[in-house]
C-alpha cells in the first residue's frame, strides 16, 4: 500500500475496500470453480483407476498363462507381456493356449528372440 502515499485518506479506504472485495470474490470464485469440477475430476480419477486396474488384471493374467505353460523365468517370453497385451484378450487367451514358446516370440517378439 505504498503507492497509496498521495491518495487522500476517502480514496485510501475506498481502494481497500474494493481491493478487499475483489479479493473476496476471487476467493469465492476459485471455491465456485472446484466445486463445479470436483465431480468430474473425481470421474475422470475413477476412469483412470478403472484402466489401470484393468491393465494390471490383464498382465497378470497373461504371466500367469505364460507361467503355467512354459515355466517361470523365460525373460524372453516376459518381454513380450505388453505387446501380448494389446490385443483383445479374446484374441490373446486362445494365442496363449495355443501357440509353441517359438511361435509366441515369432509373432509378438524379435526375430532373434525366437531363434
Amino acid at each position: 500500500m505504498a503507492l497509496l502515499i498521495g491518495i487522500n485518506r476517502t480514496d485510501k479506504e475506498l481502494i481497500v475496500t474494493l481491493t478487499q472485495m475483489y479479493e473476496d470474490a476471487m476467493a469465492e470464485l476459485r471455491q465456485q470453480i472446484q466445486e463445479e469440477l470436483r465431480p468430474q475430476i473425481q470421474a475422470e480419477m475413477l476412469q483412470q483407476g478403472t484402466e489401470i486396474g484393468e491393465k494390471q488384471a490383464t498382465l497378470r493374467l497373461i504371466n500367469n498363462l505364460l507361467q503355467v505353460r512354459f515355466g517361470e523365468g523365460d525373460r524372453a517370453l516376459a518381454e513380450i507381456v505388453d505387446k501380448i497385451a494389446s490385443v483383445s484378450s479374446e484374441e490373446f487367451v486362445p494365442l496363449l493356449l495355443q501357440l509353441s514358446r517359438k511361435e509366441l516370440l515369432a509373432r509378438f517378439g524379435s526375430k532373434e528372440e525366437a531363434e
